[in-house]
């Protein structure tokens, strides 16, 4: 009602306490603007360490211009099946990415499985919020990391019925199915407790000589320079990458001592991003005491 409104009680203090109160507030909001500039620079500098690590220098990107924009084919080739789309057809899907100074595996060499997760029907959901989590591609961040804002949960009951599709820890999950732009981000399953991932997430499980972290660098390095975004298969407002085509897509394999340096240092990155941004909640939350305590006073 508008008359509770009115009546509501709103403590104003005196101009020198409302100026502090400004004051606390500013310099916390400007320091929160600076830790997030600093978490996105060690972030955004992820992709340019891994880049010289590997030894690959990316070509200039072509003008943006309709002659680069267009390719040709025979109709000979379009009524055989071959894809007429064309960024398939601007030379090699990963754009220079296939020049590392390491050997190449694809990832039918490396994975002891690549299978997909399933698909959760009614019967198989909680609506309460209860049960176990079923990660989807929301719940994996632009950072690549997991969120659980919104979240799909599998009855308990069907645990036993569904236990051959429990995650297991260092899986790389990678998003199969999305928009086209999305298609192939991927984030490594280190969580603890069960969980079960949806049929638009391809769990791949590695040999012991290759590690989780490093793979889903890649994976998600391919990502961001459209790898998978010329690769994929679109229909229905959807796109997506099939296991036949996953397991054709090559990787640089460093040997195992520099597969963990470059995870432990890319991990490190993402540590000090985290702390960053621990760090802004922290002063916000302390200025928030501290207009509290003026408020109230």
């Amino acid at each position: 009602q508008t008359e509770d409104i009115e009546n509501i009680l709103v403590p104003i203090p005196v101009e020198a306490s409302q100026n502090k109160v400004v004051s606390i507030m500013d310099s916390a909001l400007e320091q929160k603007k600076q830790n997030e500039a600093e978490a996105e620079k060690l972030l955004a500098s992820i992709d340019n360490y891994l880049l010289k690590e590997l030894g690959i220098t990316l070509p200039t990107p072509h003008e943006n211009i309709l002659k680069n924009r267009i390719f040709k084919t025979t109709i000979s080739k379009t009524v055989s099946g071959d894809r007429f789309d064309p960024l398939y057809h601007q030379g090699s899907i990963y754009g220079g990415l296939e020049k590392s100074k390491f050997k190449y595996k694809n990832f039918k060499e490396i994975s002891k499985y690549i299978i997909n997760g399933f698909a959760a029907g009614k019967q198989d959901q909680n609506i309460f919020g209860e049960g176990i989590i079923q990660i989807r591609p929301t719940n994996i961040s632009d950072k690549r990391e997991f969120v659980f804002n919104k979240n799909v949960y599998i009855d308990l009951s069907r645990k036993n019925d569904l236990k051959n599709e429990l995650l297991y820890k260092n899986e790389v999950l990678f998003n199969n199915t999305n928009s086209q732009e999305l298609v192939g981000k991927a984030c490594v399953f280190n969580l603890e407790g069960d969980y079960f991932c949806s049929n638009h997430i391809t769990r791949i499980g590695l040999y012991e000589e290759y590690i989780s972290d490093y793979v889903g660098v890649i994976l998600n390095l391919y990502q961001k320079n459209k790898v998978f975004y010329k690769s994929c298969i679109n229909w229905n407002n959807q796109s997506g990458i099939n296991l036949d085509i996953l397991k054709t897509i090559k990787i640089p394999i460093p040997p195992l001592p520099k597969q963990k340096e470059i995870a432990e240092h890319i991990t490190d990155i993402r540590k000090q991003a985290q702390q960053l941004k621990e760090k802004t909640n922290e002063a916000l939350k302390k200025a928030s005491e501290e207009i509290e305590k003026i408020l109230l006073t």
